[in-house]
């Protein structure tokens, strides 16, 4: 789970980047690229996903991932891009945000009960 350096008005979060289709389609490279693009990489500390591309259990696998890291869920923000993403969080109990220009569209995303952001460029205001 990648994470955020401490600001003065947050406290340290940690970022968990969906979907497993990165990991399945092997696009793990086009993620790292585009953390790199955006300039949000030094953001994160571990960029994980899946090869099932039908995602399986993401919620047992982030809540393994999150005890393994030793990180505090108040200080979690899993950032996705699927209704799974949310559910995932939810379980792990946990913030999320999903952006909105990946796996699926907005108005599948919206009414989750999470925040909902359509770029990078405004994850990172989100998270500001």
């Amino acid at each position: 789970m990648p994470t955020a350096p401490a600001s003065p008005r947050a406290p340290r979060r940690t970022f968990r980047r969906g979907p497993d289709a990165f990991g399945a389609l092997g696009l793990r490279t086009r993620l790292l690229t585009t953390l790199r693009e955006y300039a949000l990489a030094h953001h994160f500390i571990k960029t994980c996903g899946g090869s099932d591309i039908h995602a399986g259990s993401k919620e047992a696998r982030a809540r393994v991932h999150l005890h393994d890291l030793g990180l505090d869920p108040e200080h979690v923000v899993y950032v996705g891009d699927t209704a799974h993403d949310a559910e995932a969080a939810h379980a792990m109990g946990v913030d999320c945000v999903l952006v909105a220009h990946g796996h699926q569209h907005r108005d599948r995303l919206q009414g989750l009960g999470v925040r909902v952001v359509d770029s990078f460029h405004d994850l990172l205001t989100e998270l500001a």
